[in-house]
């Protein structure tokens, strides 16, 4: 498969260390609103990861735990009112 010129057909996510795929985005419900919002996991910061961040749609802020297997496929999230 050729791409165009400008266009890319590379993964959109890979290991720092490792070519097998990872996931660049999770998805979690607001803790207020219970709106769904999109995270972009730091694959460099650890297996577990902790921190705040605002909703999009009530702008609330929910603190977010994050929980990355080794397999890079998986991303596990858990948000409460911040």
């Amino acid at each position: 498969m050729r791409s165009k010129p400008g266009h890319s057909f590379a993964p959109d996510f890979i290991s720092p260390g490792n070519p097998a795929r990872m996931q660049d985005t999770a998805t979690y419900a607001c803790a207020y609103c219970g709106e769904p919002n999109v995270t972009f996991p730091d694959w460099s910061g650890g297996r577990r990861q902790q921190y705040i961040e605002d909703c999009t749609v009530c702008c609330q802020p929910n603190v977010l735990y994050l929980t990355l297997d080794h397999d890079g496929e998986t991303v596990c999230v858990f948000a409460e009112p911040g």
